[in-house]
């Protein structure tokens, strides 16, 4: 593994999680979208998450 830097994102169910802040070694603030169907839709053929 490595340490999350900013504008790391991931996709957890229908949630888009984008890393905004770090303090260090740890994440400060994340910024959550709710992803659309026809979003995750996209992200799950191109193989996101």
């Amino acid at each position: 593994g490595r340490l999350p830097k900013v504008t790391d994102t991931v996709q957890w169910e229908d949630w888009k999680l984008e890393v905004v802040d770090m303090d260090g070694k740890t994440i400060d603030k994340i910024l959550a979208t709710r992803l659309t169907p026809e979003e995750k839709a996209e992200s799950d053929e191109n193989g996101a998450g």
